[in-house]
């Protein structure tokens, strides 16, 4: 959804659909326990690029194209 927001929305997905499965991924990863410094360490990578993904979605809904205002 980060990198391809824009494109979603021009296929025609949803913001709503888009802002499902965020909320979907974002409470697996908060209620993610992990064993090794490995797992942890995604975990932490993963967290840390939520609020991109989220300013992804509103900025790809956001723009209007064209002079709808």
């Amino acid at each position: 959804i980060e990198t391809y927001a824009k494109k979603l929305k021009s296929d025609g997905v949803k913001e709503s659909d888009m802002q499902e499965v965020y909320q979907n991924v974002t409470r697996g990863i908060n209620g993610m326990s992990t064993t090794s410094d490995t797992t942890g360490d995604i975990k932490k990578g993963l967290e840390s690029r939520a609020n991109n993904v989220q300013d992804a979605i509103q900025n790809a809904y956001r723009e209007q194209g064209g002079s709808h205002e």
